[in-house]
């Protein structure tokens, strides 16, 4: 037992290292309030569930708000571009996999804020194909509205 953990050895912390805490704490403190305000106060507005033509005509109702959340989304999911960089300059001397592992992972949720736009782009072919007349068909796997 004891010849182990003199064999475990603690490295010095790397100014890069340190750094790249300082961005990390800084961009996780700055862009947190972002996305809380867009969930919270925008979305819980906005959103109704299992209503996505009631969603998007409160998206067309409520256009500012709407824009407002995805530039909320949008500074968040730039924010979390720099909080990767830095966990990676952070955990790069032990393992940086398991950064990048999490970093894939979180990259699918930003990704998953641009299914918000499909509601809104389906009730806007609506208004777009009734004002020049023309008449959408609806495909057999499209819900009925």
């Amino acid at each position: 037992m004891h010849q182990m953990q003199n064999e475990i050895t603690m490295s010095r912390i790397l100014d890069p290292q340190r750094k790249g805490a300082g961005v990390a704490a800084s961009t996780w403190l700055l862009t947190l309030p972002f996305v809380v305000f867009a969930y919270f106060a925008i979305h819980d507005r906005l959103i109704v569930a299992y209503g996505a033509a009631e969603t998007a005509r409160n998206f067309i109702a409520h256009e500012r708000l709407f824009r407002i959340s995805i530039a909320s989304n949008v500074i968040y999911c730039a924010g979390f571009v720099l909080l990767l960089g830095a966990g990676y300059v952070i955990f790069t001397p032990v393992k940086s996999g398991p950064c990048i592992a999490g970093g894939l992972l979180k990259a699918g949720v930003c990704l998953m804020t641009l299914n918000r736009f499909d509601a809104l782009r389906l009730e806007c072919q609506k208004a777009l194909a009734a004002a020049f007349g023309i008449v959408l068909v609806r495909s057999p796997l499209q819900p009925k509205s």
